[in-house]
């Protein structure tokens, strides 16, 4: 993904509008996240706890299932406040 970041960061302009420099930076930061999560692969650990009847310990470990594919909404640009917390009327917002 860094390899290829300009390329995302330029499709991501066409695509959403978006400022190439917001893009770059956004690339950037989902790829310290791709790099995050799998180097917290290797680190799978296990917790010991007493097993129901008292009599062994039982080893809980945490194994990755494979990847998997999320969809979340966004809009941008990314308005703040949102319309519904903006006074409707002009004097009482004289910045909008």
């Amino acid at each position: 993904m860094t390899e290829r970041a300009e390329d995302f960061a330029l499709l991501m302009t066409l695509e959403m509008g978006k400022p190439l420099a917001e893009a770059r930076g956004e690339v950037t930061y989902g790829a310290e996240f791709l790099r995050w999560f799998s180097e917290e692969a290797v680190r799978a650990f296990g917790r010991y706890s007493v097993s129901p009847d008292g009599k062994s310990r039982l080893l809980v470990t945490k194994k990755p299932v494979g990847p998997c594919l999320l969809i979340t909404p966004w809009n941008f640009p990314w308005r703040w406040p949102p319309a519904r917390w903006r006074p409707r009327s002009p004097p009482a917002a004289p910045w909008c």
